[in-house]
């Protein structure tokens, strides 16, 4: 089952889901609100934990956030995020399809890496 932790970026709510990646590696960690403060950080907590996604739910994602993610981890560990009622959705969508980026790896941010992390709990793959 993947579990969505509610982060900001500090140093205490990263150094939390590196341990929690460490000794729960079959689990599928989505961190939300990446990218909102520590891009940096986020970026190096998704390429040392590979069962850590970064959620994209966060209204005030500076330009270029998604391509720079794109660019920086792997792009199946990037999933989108709504942050619904509270933001618009025009706004949560446009930053992915409006992204310097392939129609590709949109399509797997929007969707199809959700749809793959949810496959796991059906199949039993870890």
């Amino acid at each position: 089952m993947p579990i969505l932790f509610h982060t900001w970026g500090s140093k205490e709510d990263l150094r939390e889901l590196r341990q929690l990646s460490a000794h729960y590696p079959n689990a599928s960690l989505l961190a939300a609100h990446a990218g909102a403060t520590n891009e940096a950080g986020y970026i190096a907590l998704a390429n040392e934990c590979p069962n850590v996604y970064l959620d994209l739910s966060f209204s005030g994602s500076y330009r270029g956030l998604v391509k720079r993610f794109v660019d920086a981890v792997n792009p199946e560990q990037i999933v989108w995020g709504s942050d619904g009622y509270f933001f618009g959705q025009a706004q949560q969508l446009g930053k992915v399809i409006g992204a310097d980026i392939s129609d590709e790896l949109k399509k797997m941010i929007l969707g199809g890496n959700a749809k793959r992390i949810i496959s796991k709990i059906k199949t039993g793959v870890k």
